[in-house]
């Protein structure tokens, strides 16, 4: 019989904004205007790239203390309470989901009170090079002040992204492509194949970090829990397909305009903030809304490419090597120490390596934010010096 492992149960990729040209408001798509788009998403991406080479100790702590912190911290302590739980029974199976509950509480408290402040203080440094000392106490202390406004915006942008979430796990559950609709992962070429797949679509949809990170993870491993589906290559998937219900195909076309809007409309959002320093918590509204509305293809066309490029570098290395991991190499370990503790322990390595790339990729697209916030003010560009310190 082909062995079995669990399947990991992760998030989708953290929300990766993307930028382009100032235009009107009444943009028409066409070729030369795509080719202008491209000059300026290259010319975006190099910007943040070189933000991110010389200044690398404060982006990278202000992600590290912003979005993995929280994630990290969970999976030690999940990993501390298995090894507790299997040196005093041998067993940790019936101890697994309240453990796992409880990682997603600490996650979710921690990650509360940090994911704002480390969005920020990013978005801080993408749009203070030049004017200001970068340093990651001087990016901490302006998300500081500004912490009610980025605490607000994550919210209304987490609420709107749940609800699309919700709507394509519905839809994703009935074609039998959605992480919930399975518990375990085979040793076979077409499980693991199928199993890529699944993961790869839960990437594409914006992760809204904390707390809606954590509930709708409590809500993919608590459906996963009731049914006794594995992965058995395509057959699962191939009695599904062209028997999608209207109204479930109605809901998902609806969940991932939302998903655009939203994305599209809030991608200012935390340039604004800090842009503007206002303490009324909702005063970014009428700055970012209206700009990415004079802006809207551009930015949706923009953000496209920034979202492809960070999706199949996600898929190539993290979604591929830890399926086969998992499916292959985590079933020998288990045969060689006669135990299934390499199983949670394995889980816990690949979700902190997992928080490690996608602390990389929100730092890098909130970089690409900001400088298309100036860009479409009429702001620096790449051309000119990149700040005055480092520290």
């Amino acid at each position: 019989m082909a062995s079995e492992s669990m399947i990991g149960v992760t998030g989708g990729l953290a929300s990766a904004h993307g930028a382009v040209l100032p235009s009107t408001a009444h943009f028409q798509p066409t070729v030369g205007a795509a080719h202008q788009q491209e000059r300026n998403f290259v010319r975006l991406f190099r910007e943040a790239w070189s933000i991110t080479a010389i200044y690398p100790m404060p982006v990278l702590s202000a992600a590290l203390i912003g979005f993995a912190g929280a994630a990290i911290i969970g999976n030690l302590l999940y990993t501390a309470l298995i090894v507790d739980v299997y040196q005093r029974t041998g067993s940790y199976f019936s101890s697994t989901a309240n453990i796992f509950y409880a990682q997603l509480e600490l996650q979710a408290f921690l990650g509360t009170l940090s994911y704002s402040i480390g969005r920020g203080a990013i978005t801080w440094i993408g749009l203070s090079i030049g004017r200001e000392t970068i340093t990651l106490r001087n990016a901490l202390r302006a998300a500081t002040r500004n912490w009610l406004p980025l605490f607000v915006s994550a919210m209304l942008y987490g609420l709107l992204i749940t609800a699309a979430v919700a709507g394509l796990t519905l839809m994703l559950r009935e074609v039998r492509l959605e992480q919930s609709n399975f518990r375990w992962l085979r040793s076979e070429p077409g499980a693991l194949s199928h199993a890529t797949v699944v993961r790869a679509i839960s990437l594409s949809v914006p992760d809204p970090g904390s707390p809606f990170s954590e509930a709708y993870n409590y809500m993919r491993y608590s459906l996963g829990r009731t049914t006794n589906t594995v992965y058995y290559g395509w057959a699962g998937y191939s009695t599904t397909v062209g028997r999608l219900p209207l109204q479930l195909s109605i809901l998902g076309v609806a969940s991932l305009i939302l998903v655009g809007l939203t994305e599209t409309y809030l991608c200012l959002r935390h340039a604004a903030i800090m842009s503007l320093n206002r303490r009324h918590p909702l005063a970014w509204l009428r700055e970012a809304v209206p700009m990415a509305r004079t802006h809207f293809w551009q930015i949706t066309g923009t953000r496209i490419l920034l979202r492809l490029l960070i999706f199949l570098l996600t898929v190539v290395f993290y979604t591929i090597p830890i399926t086969l991991h998992q499916g292959l190499v985590v079933p020998m370990l288990v045969r060689g120490v006669s135990s299934y503790l390499p199983y949670a322990l394995t889980q816990a390595a690949s979700s902190i390596f997992f928080t490690l790339i996608n602390m990389a990729f929100i730092a890098f697209a909130l970089l690409f934010d900001a400088r298309l916030y100036l860009m479409l003010k009429g702001g620096p560009n790449e051309d000119q010096r990149y700040g005055n310190g480092s520290t």
